[in-house]
């Protein structure tokens, strides 16, 4: 008779996904080469390298993995990365439910416009179908995961994910997550707003990345009249700029034949909520974006574009809620294409495009 099998625990949950697999050590002869060029050249080449390079060349000497492992190199080099390819996250439906892909192209080549990316990994592969992703951030995207459902703060460049602890306590069956920065603090947090679709009632946490809490923190909402996400334009554009997330929401209060859409600021470092009013004559369908590095709200709805334009307002003084109207004028073919449709504007890039 064969004795009973020892049972084996399971390994422990890993919390990130495992770093890339390190470089071997450089050879003597490059080691002392590398400690013959002066510091301020060999900073100025490592900021000019792409994330995976850089993952490599720390195995190079000491010097070189303090430089490259400081916040302030990582900073430096996030502000010339525009040299370097760019990363796109695009979501698929599939039987399995929604995938997320990481595809990039090089920016080098002239021609990058017409040639195709490159697919670098199915992000979801070892972390489930994917349920909602947000504005990038920084270099970071957050992602929210249909088990349970799970949410991960995700580096697209060097693929690292870093899992974030459930919330078990919410009555509420639905939840959004938005991905914030401080650049005062220089702290990175996730606020969660759980809440019940077309009621008042919500709840309002935050995660902050780093902490030693290691733990969802409940915070104060608005006012119980105000409503955020807005339950007509839930999937309206939600970001962070300079320490401010931003939302569309809903007043509950206001009479039934009047508008209730507003916005609604968050303020990453103090951790407060405001209500910030549209600018006077914006339309009752909007949508938000971030342009030129300010909050922007266009009229994403139009009945005629015979006059081949489309407004848009830009939030130029957030202390004194001063905003700029500006007017974009499509062209002929876009115009008959949009004419008589609902359409939402993707995103501005860097270049005002």
């Amino acid at each position: 008779m064969e004795p009973p099998r020892r049972r084996t625990r399971p390994p422990p949950r890993l919390r990130a996904s495992p770093p890339p697999r390190p470089a071997r050590r450089a050879s003597k002869k490059t080691r002392e080469i590398c400690l013959k060029l002066p510091s301020d050249i060999v900073f100025e080449i490592l900021i000019k390298l792409a994330v995976k390079s850089l993952l490599r060349f720390q195995s190079v000497c000491k010097s070189w993995c303090s430089t490259i492992s400081n916040n302030s190199f990582a900073k430096i080099h996030l502000a010339h990365s525009q040299t370097h390819p760019i990363y796109f996250a695009g979501s698929f439906p599939t039987h399995l439910g929604n995938k997320l892909i990481l595809s990039a192209i090089d920016k080098k080549n002239e021609d990058y416009n017409e040639r195709p990316g490159s697919f670098i990994r199915d992000l979801c592969e070892r972390h489930g179908s994917m349920r909602d992703v947000s504005e990038p951030l920084n270099g970071l995207i957050c992602v929210v995961f249909d088990d349970n459902p799970s949410v991960k703060v995700c580096n697209p460049s060097t693929q690292e994910v870093i899992e974030l602890p459930p919330i078990v306590d919410t009555p509420h069956p639905r939840s959004i997550h938005s991905l914030g920065y401080d650049p005062i603090t220089d702290k990175y947090k996730i606020l969660n707003i759980s809440y019940t679709c077309y009621t008042q009632a919500m709840e309002h946490r935050v995660f902050t990345l780093g902490s030693e809490s290691d733990m969802w923190r409940r915070i104060d909402g608005c006012a119980d009249h105000i409503v955020f996400p807005s339950p007509i334009f839930q999937n309206s554009g939600r970001f962070c700029i300079n320490g401010i997330i931003y939302f569309l929401g809903w007043d509950w209060g206001v009479k039934r034949n009047d508008d209730g859409t507003l916005i609604v600021a968050f303020h990453v470092g103090e951790e407060k909520f405001c209500v910030i009013p549209l600018p006077e004559g914006a339309p009752k369908f909007q949508y938000l974006l971030q342009y030129s590095g300010c909050l922007a709200v266009v009229d994403s709805h139009k009945k005629d574009l015979m006059d081949n334009t489309i407004k848009m307002w830009i939030l130029q003084d957030y202390s004194n809620k001063l905003w700029m109207e500006h007017t974009i004028v499509l062209p002929p073919p876009l115009k008959n294409l949009l004419a008589e449709k609902f359409f939402l504007f993707s995103c501005i890039i860097h270049t005002g495009e």
